[in-house]
């Protein structure tokens, strides 16, 4: 069983453009950690402003041109590595410029009296929509447990190249790194249904 799985080439470049061009009109807002996120309303609680620096757009299927592909990569994954219910999608186009950066998180929550609706992120997928030579830094990197060797996890990045794409399951550790120059974007899809059971 595998943990992750990187596509090279999980859409081409027309397909990138088509999404792309689909979201050419929409308005950017400042992200959030998932935790800052599910308590943006609550006074007391405190934002880790030092956790993530970025813009997103979230998305609806139909916004999205060619998700039916996405969605078959979901279901290929899992048929062969991990089976989890999925009840429905949530989509985010992320947008990372000079400076930007997102430290270690996960994007699933493992403590059902803060899941919502007894709803959570089961598997994660980003994909890169930017072209390598529009940026530098920025990199996607997942944390995965090793425990057939010394080192405690390794380490697996999404390729840079437009079109690739990498799924894993929602509870794995991730970062983003600090983007030297440039633009990049991707879409990050996840795989959503009832509490882990």
């Amino acid at each position: 069983m595998g943990l992750i799985r990187k596509i090279d080439n999980l859409l081409d470049k027309s397909e990138v453009g088509d999404i792309l061009k689909s979201a050419e009109n929409k308005i950017f807002s400042k992200a959030y950690s998932l935790s800052d996120y599910n308590n943006r309303n609550n006074p007391n609680h405190i934002i880790e402003k030092s956790s993530r620096k970025g813009q997103v757009i979230f998305l609806e299927e139909s916004d999205v041109p060619h998700f039916k592909k996405i969605q078959k990569a979901f279901e290929s994954f899992m048929q062969d590595e991990i089976y989890v219910d999925v009840d429905y999608y949530e989509i985010q186009l992320a947008k990372y410029e000079e400076g930007d950066f997102f430290k270690l998180h996960t994007d699933s929550l493992l403590d059902y009296a803060t899941a919502k609706k007894g709803k959570c992120r089961k598997l994660s997928m980003s994909v890169q929509l930017s072209d390598p030579n529009d940026y530098d830094g920025g990199e996607l990197e997942v944390y995965i447990p090793n425990q057939t060797k010394n080192k405690s996890f390794k380490i697996e990045t999404l390729s840079n190249e437009q079109g690739a794409g990498i799924i894993f399951p929602s509870f794995l550790d991730h970062s983003v790194s600090k983007l030297k120059t440039g633009t990049r974007l991707a879409l990050v899809v996840w795989a959503n249904g009832n509490f882990w059971r």
